[in-house]
């Protein structure tokens, strides 16, 4: 396991895991929000999630949006700042169309940046692999890079969360690490 100062918060959708990463930096003096799906979108749903999370944050953390340059920005953040990604699954879908050589490349650096930042990093990730199998290959790739990366980056966390139901348990207190 890496020195670094990463907490994955992952489970199924609407499990909570947003809330949670929120608690895990709530002491925190300053957060940076990175939030990697895009504001900009014509689903009323989607418009309302976004919004629920906006009216629960706390007023003095910063916010930007941004999934493809997510590597520079976790570079250039102050080791002072504490970063919450939300999540990992927008970073993957910004780089579906990539060849299987560049998108290697991009979870590379992307790995790279998370392990080598000085600063805690809460990272929430989406548990794809738990529903319904895709039909198309797009959402095959989707499904298979953001779990392949997630475990990947798992191996470095300090600390893992598995939030369902609204509960969240640690992974990384109870889990039995399975290696190849």
């Amino acid at each position: 396991m890496n020195n670094c100062n990463l907490s994955i918060v992952t489970g199924p959708s609407k499990g909570g895991k947003s809330l949670w990463a929120e608690k895990l930096l709530k002491d925190a003096d300053t957060v940076l929000y990175i939030a990697t799906g895009s504001s900009e979108s014509n689903d009323n749903r989607w418009k309302d999630r976004i919004q629920i999370h906006k009216n629960r944050r706390p007023s003095h953390w910063n916010t930007i949006e941004t999934a493809r340059n997510l590597n520079d920005v976790i570079c250039q953040t102050d080791n002072n700042v504490s970063i919450l990604i939300d999540s990992l699954g927008g970073y993957v879908l910004e780089h579906l169309s990539r060849s299987e050589i560049e998108w290697k490349r991009a979870a590379f650096s992307l790995k790279n940046s998370l392990i080598n930042t000085k600063t805690k990093v809460v990272l929430v990730v989406e548990e794809v692999g738990w529903g319904v199998v895709p039909h198309t290959d797009l959402g095959n790739i989707f499904r298979d890079r953001l779990g392949e990366l997630s475990q990947e980056l798992q191996h470095h966390a300090t600390t893992t969360w598995l939030v369902v139901q609204g509960r969240a348990i640690n992974l990384s207190l109870i889990g039995i690490e399975i290696n190849d």
